[in-house]
């Protein structure tokens, strides 16, 4: 018969469930109540690849995309924004900006040019590495003759481009509040693929894949 210590390497690394844990544990004399406890101390924290995430939402629609332009929903919300993709910068709970695929960001003293520095060593699902050109196509994806719902909220941008691990960005006007712009669910970041934004493949750099 097992020992309790070997029963609680093995739900630590897999090998067994909480419920096989707690079978083997009661088996050895243990009250469940104390095996429980038992379970939750040695799992605490512990991270595990794999398993399966099951979410009941309403408001999906067979004209949905995967174009983030596009999101006009709560489902799309959660699939997209909250799953599948990050965007540079976002709202902390405090209502504060916070860095997200973007590290820092300045501006210039007349807020007309922001210079924003990138994360290093940001993965997409796909295992390509993000670059600023991601960055740019992405944002550009918004611009010009797109049908995206925030082309209007970008068009004071005149200007995209890469500066080393920077992306900066030129203002038609002063715009202190830009980096939260930067924000919105609908600006995330997907690659670039031949100077586009690959916004069909639901690649992007989000805990969960598509």
């Amino acid at each position: 018969m097992e020992t309790i210590e070997q029963l609680t390497s093995k739900l630590v690394q897999g090998g067994i469930g909480r419920r096989e844990f707690m079978r083997g544990a009661v088996s050895l004399g243990i009250a469940a109540t104390a095996a429980g406890l038992l379970a939750d101390k040695a799992t605490a924290g512990a991270r595990r690849r794999g398993g399966t995430l099951r979410l009941g939402l309403g408001s999906g629609s067979t004209t949905d995309s995967l174009d983030p332009g596009m999101i006009d929903s709560p489902f799309n919300q959660v699939w997209s924004f909250g799953c599948l993709r990050n965007s540079l910068t976002q709202i902390a709970p405090d209502g504060s900006l916070a860095p997200e695929l973007a590290e820092s960001w300045e501006g210039a003293s007349d807020a007309r040019t922001w210079r924003l520095r990138l994360r290093r060593d940001v993965e997409f699902h796909n295992g390509k590495t993000m670059t600023t050109a991601d960055v740019i196509a992405s944002i550009n994806h918004h611009r010009g003759e797109s049908t995206s719902a925030v082309r209007s909220l970008l068009d004071p941008v005149e200007q995209i481009s890469a500066d080393g691990d920077y992306v900066v960005v030129r203002l038609s006007a002063p715009n202190a509040d830009f980096p939260y712009f930067l924000a919105d669910q609908h600006l995330a970041i997907v690659p670039e693929v031949d100077g586009q934004a690959d916004v069909h493949s639901g690649i992007g750099t989000g805990p969960y894949r598509l």
